[in-house]
């Protein structure tokens, strides 16, 4: 057992043999150097460690671990003492000859020049050289095994056939049991080689989708930085733009503000002047002088009156207008988003779907745009057709035969709810006719917190984070045989993917009982 564990210590996880010139990465695992030369060359971007998937790099094949490599040399030793002896010719007395054949019969062991002289009787087996023969002696009879019993599987003596418990069994001779064997032996190795291929190719196509999905997800990160990265730049000159807005409509207000208020004050003053004029003219006692004041006569041409004049309007803020400069710099960002979302238009595969209204049942109301579904406990005056479904269900007008699509409906919180896909052939009547219940529709059937996939009849449970599902997202890759189904709210998430070849075009299908469901389209 210490053996055993010592081993697979000093194992390679990539090649799983003994390490060979081992290294030691920088996260403390050990490789054969050669092994994970390989890896790095064929890991994309990051080259991560085997086992724990830390970033390495070509620096660390310089860390050859002398201690573990002295440890595997003591223990190849170990194995090479504890190995079978050579074994020595039974007749070689003197000196110690290597044996090339062994005798079964004679149990003897016998080195180039004695094997001359011995027995060429078929009763003499020759094999090659072993210490003990006792293994090649049946446990009952003490006779050399020379026969192979068919039913059994197992080597057996004369005795065994002749007066043994293998006397009715089908035996061949070892000789021929064992070409036999090895012929089993041979086929099943041409079968193992086989598979060793696919899976090297297997492993090969694996590696460069690996390769095209990583240069995939750097080519995103770059699209999405970039629309960010502009996003932001136009909300920043948006922003910029209604301040600036603001700042001059404010910087009008205060100027006129403050002109009043200069224009008021002057006037004050004025007035203020005058009335000194007043008050000392009526001070005055001598009526000649009263009569002979000039300021009176100024005051009395330009028709003076002691009324104030009429309030004008004060100036205050336009919030209309600051809500109409803020208003319009929205719409102004708005219209970039287009092209904005122009950047993702590789991953934007929105179909524009309508609901038909031949196929949907009488239970069911369509919207006049055909975009939303409601069900009713009464059954509606529609004429019956090949094409209308009896249970709770409607398809879409156009079908996918090739490409990808992907569409969103919003839904009622309450009722049962199913969306998928399924062929125009599916039964229309029956429990056939079911989503998910038949060989011709997949979908995602939901009633509260309880989410289930559905195909022939096969539904597996949905585990989800979070209850309640108003929103759900599908997308169909026709040529890839994958249909996906996603929660848009109150979070995203990525539910289930369904793999099948389809052979069929595709409609969009719908199923709900008390509840409604809404396609979300932007188109």
């Amino acid at each position: 057992m210490a053996s055993v564990a010592l081993k697979h210590e000093l194992t390679c996880s990539i090649c799983l043999d003994i390490f060979t010139c081992p290294v030691m990465l920088r996260c403390g695992h050990n490789f054969c150097r050669d092994c994970i030369q390989m890896v790095i060359d064929t890991e994309f971007g990051s080259n991560p460690c085997p086992e724990c998937r830390r970033p390495c790099s070509p620096r660390d094949l310089q860390q050859v671990n002398f201690k573990l490599a002295n440890i595997v040399e003591c223990y190849k030793s170990l194995q090479e003492q504890e190995s079978p002896k050579t074994v020595r010719c039974t007749y070689c007395i003197r000196s110690l000859v290597t044996a090339v054949k062994t005798c079964l019969l004679c149990q003897a062991s016998y080195c180039k020049e004695h094997l001359e002289f011995h027995s060429k009787s078929k009763r003499h087996v020759l094999v090659d050289p072993i210490a003990s023969q006792q293994s090649r002696k049946c446990t009952v009879h003490d006779e050399v095994l020379t026969y192979f019993c068919i039913k059994d599987q197992t080597c057996i003596c004369t005795s065994c056939i002749m007066v043994g418990e293998h006397q009715d069994h089908q035996t061949e001779v070892l000789q021929k049991a064992s070409l036999s064997k090895k012929e089993q032996l041979k086929k099943l190795l041409e079968s193992l080689k086989l598979e060793q291929e696919s899976l090297k190719g297997r492993a090969k196509v694996l590696l460069g989708v690996l390769k095209q999905t990583q240069e995939k997800v750097v080519m995103l990160k770059n699209d999405v930085q970039a629309m960010y990265s502009e996003l932001r730049e136009c909300v920043v000159a948006a922003h910029v733009s209604v301040l600036s807005e603001v700042r001059r409509h404010i910087g009008q207000v205060s100027n006129q503000i403050s002109g009043e208020i200069s224009s008021v004050q002057k006037r004050a003053a004025k007035r203020s002047q005058d009335i000194g004029h007043l008050q000392a003219a009526c001070s005055k006692m001598d009526p000649f002088l009263i009569l002979q004041d000039k300021v009176w006569r100024a005051m009395s041409d330009k028709r003076f009156r002691a009324e104030p004049d009429a309030a004008s309007p004060v100036p205050v803020l336009d919030m209309l207008l600051i809500g109409l400069i803020s208003q319009r710099a929205i719409e102004g960002l708005s219209d970039r988003l287009p092209q904005l979302s122009s950047l993702m238009v590789r991953f934007n595969y929105e179909a524009n779907l309508l609901l038909n209204e031949a196929t949907a049942s009488r239970f069911l109301t369509l919207s006049a745009d055909l975009k939303t579904v409601k069900y009713s406990r009464k059954k509606l005056c529609r004429e019956p057709g090949p094409s209308r479904f009896e249970t709770s269900q409607v398809l879409s007008i156009s079908s996918f035969s090739s490409g990808k699509y992907f569409w969103e409906v919003r839904t009622s919180q309450t009722g049962v709810k199913a969306i998928g896909v399924a062929y125009p052939t599916i039964e229309r009547r029956g429990p056939q006719a079911f989503l998910g219940y038949n060989e011709k529709s997949w979908c995602l059937i939901w009633e509260n917190d309880c989410i289930e996939v559905c195909h022939n009849s096969d539904c597996k449970r949905i585990v989800s984070g979070d209850p309640g599902m108003r929103a759900v997202g599908v997308f169909l890759d026709y040529e890839a045989g994958q249909l996906s189904f996603y929660r848009l709210s109150p979070q995203v998430e990525h539910l289930h993917t369904i793999t099948a070849q389809f052979s069929e075009p595709l409609h969009s299908a719908f199923y709900v009982v008390d509840g409604w469901i809404k396609i979300n389209s932007k188109k």
